[in-house]
């Protein structure tokens, strides 16, 4: 007997351990909410709808904030495009208890960077494509439309091009969480040059590869490992061309469309196009901002995020193609 209370002790006590030393226990610190607006929406009971929508808009004020009159929710309740893609949403993710989980444990990562941060409410949805936008971030809510992560060979995405829909998987979300909050919330810089708007993406997939610090690269950026390869292979090349065609610190919009925006390809002008990511310059960015950060260890994140001096950046950062220490 004496035995067993014994045994009992020591796990109480390792229990006690385990609940204080691991930061996922300590909820109030992680200042987060996640919370699943279709799973209550579409459980409504048909019967008391006006009742339960003034529970659902205690639940979720922010979706109510434009006075959503009931004609339109109930429209939306008996639509059957909606109500099927809520059905697929939620055969792919299973267990919703679990993915909120797996959002929470990162951001206990995001947090411990970030400390002072406000707190953030996360909701997921099926928007039935309202946007093409599968995060969107207002102020510090941001929703998650999970008809956008399907799976890319969802019949949903048939007219989506392949560049676009390769990324609307369900592994794809942390990335483009973090890169679509961290977008949000920095202020891009007032240069117009080339080299200040590549650093403004550099800065978001800078911080998001530290939260996401397993992550694959392709993944935070956004394209196949094949054209990640591509990237790394052919780092030096691509610096050297945009130095010798003076891309660095031109203002030309038209150097915009060729390699920062989202494309197939970007637009060197010559066989190897087909082989590169679209907005191959905004990689670049990442890797200037890599390298500035290893090279300037005194350089906070707040430092980085409100630096604004694209020349001092890419001085200090010593990126002459490849990193330098």
């Amino acid at each position: 007997m004496k035995n067993i209370l014994k045994i009992l002790i020591v796990f109480g006590l390792l229990i006690f351990v385990v609940c204080n030393c691991n930061p996922f226990y300590k909820k109030s610190e992680i200042k987060l909410k996640i919370d699943n607006f279709d799973h209550y929406f579409f459980s409504i009971d048909s019967l008391k709808f006006k009742n339960e929508i003034g529970l659902l808009k205690k639940r979720f004020p922010e979706f109510f904030k434009y006075d959503i009159d009931l004609k339109t929710l109930s429209g939306r309740y008996n639509d059957n495009q909606i109500k099927s893609l809520f059905y697929k949403v939620d055969s792919v993710f299973k267990d919703i208890k679990k993915f909120n989980l797996e959002i929470e444990k990162i951001f206990i990562n995001y947090f411990k960077y970030f400390p002072k941060s406000d707190s953030i409410k996360i909701y997921t949805w099926v928007s039935n494509f309202e946007s093409l936008e599968p995060i969107i971030v207002k102020d510090n809510l941001i929703l998650i439309s999970l008809d956008m992560f399907l799976g890319k060979n969802s019949v949903e995405y048939s007219s989506f091009p392949n560049y676009i829909k390769s990324s609307f998987n369900k592994f794809n979300i942390p990335s483009k969480l973090f890169n679509s909050y961290f977008e949000s919330k920095i202020q891009k810089s007032n240069e117009t040059n080339f080299l200040s708007q590549i650093l403004d993406y550099g800065k978001v997939y800078y911080l998001t590869s530290l939260i996401l610090k397993n992550e694959q690269p392709n993944i935070i950026f956004g394209c196949d490992e094949r054209k990640m390869k591509w990237c790394i292979n052919n780092q030096e090349l691509i610096w050297k061309y945009f130095i010798e065609q003076e891309i660095i610190f031109s203002s030309d919009i038209r150097n915009k469309q060729r390699f920062i925006d989202d494309a197939p390809f970007s637009k060197f002008g010559s066989s190897i196009d087909h082989k590169s990511p679209g907005g191959v310059g905004k990689w670049i960015g990442w890797k200037i901002i890599e390298s500035y950060m290893l090279n300037n260890s005194e350089v906070t994140l707040n430092d980085l995020i409100n630096e604004y001096d694209s020349k001092k950046i890419l001085n200090k950062s010593r990126y002459k193609g490849k990193l330098r220490l």
